[in-house]
């Protein structure tokens, strides 16, 4: 072995600051890693907020979608009758008018068989 020899000792010296630098990266490399899994539960914590936050956002949008989808569905409800008012407005303008264009025809006509008969 290595026994009382001079270069024994500087060999076994040379192992035992191998050894004690291993062992103090290892510290250090263990440290590493304890940050490492706080910092990766810190931000699983934070993946999951985000994730309810999200889910809350997604229904509050999903019920504003429905509300929107109601209130056009109460127009399209509210609107049908105002169309169908409006054309039978329209209709009956459009009797009125040819009523109106009959009566200016009769009364043309008339007028001119009254100026026939004047002297």
């Amino acid at each position: 072995g290595w026994g009382g020899s001079p270069l024994g000792t500087m060999e076994l010296a040379a192992v035992r600051s191998q050894v004690a630098a291993l062992a103090e990266e290892n510290a250090h490399l263990r440290g590493v890693n304890s940050d490492l899994r706080e910092t990766c539960s810190h931000l699983s914590s934070e993946m999951a907020k985000i994730k309810r936050a999200f889910g809350a956002l997604s229904n509050l949008v999903d019920a504003e979608i429905e509300g929107v989808h109601s209130d056009a569905a109460k127009l399209r409800a509210e609107i049908t009758p105002l169309k169908e008012a409006r054309s039978a407005l329209q209709a009956g303008a459009d009797r009125q008018d040819a009523e109106l264009t009959q009566t200016r025809a009769l009364l043309e006509e008339h007028s001119r068989g009254a100026e026939e008969w004047a002297p």
